[in-house]
């Protein structure tokens, strides 16, 4: 990376964080223009996106998916947005990883192209998990908690172990 981009990014660093202490810029902002840096670097770093540095795009994907969750969090105060909405964002993030670079990849094996939606993927489920727990604690929450979560980690186990077998013999 050229000291150039080092040298403005640690400029611009300071100019936000200096504006944050004075009052004047709002520290939820910080983030999305942090995470807009990130992705504007990504974007330049290369003409397609099998060039890109896929390392400048997952933490502004992240920067700005936690500035969204911070900004509503701080707007929406009063309606008691929950803290599992953090993973649901975080998993956005890297939904976003997979819809802005993954998919173009032309060349790349499929576990290589959709590594992104497993995180993903992964995060919306465990905020699924955590909306059950500490919203439905009704007989439905603890029939999922105590039987069907459970069986569905048995399935899900076995479906990947009856695959990698498979794939040895193959």
């Amino acid at each position: 990376m050229d000291r150039k981009w080092i040298g403005g990014l640690l400029i611009i660093l300071g100019l936000f964080f200096l504006l944050s202490n004075l009052g004047i810029f709002r520290g939820e902002w910080l983030l999305l223009i942090l995470g807009g840096g990130f992705l504007g670097v990504y974007l330049v770093s290369g003409k397609t996106a099998d060039s890109r540095n896929v390392g400048f795009l997952i933490p502004g994907c992240i920067l700005i998916m936690l500035g969204f969750f911070v900004l509503l969090e701080a707007t929406l105060k009063q309606w008691g947005i929950e803290g599992y909405f953090f993973f649901s964002f975080i998993g956005m993030a890297f939904i976003l990883v997979y819809l802005i670079h993954n998919r173009q990849l032309s060349d790349a094996s499929e576990g290589r192209r959709n590594w992104p939606l497993y995180p993903g993927l992964s995060l919306f489920g465990f905020t699924l998990f955590l909306f059950v727990v500490t919203r439905l604690d009704t007989g439905i929450g603890r029939m999922f908690l105590n039987n069907l979560f459970p069986i569905g980690l048995l399935i899900a186990g076995a479906i990947i172990l009856i695959k990698s077998y498979s794939k040895k013999q193959d």
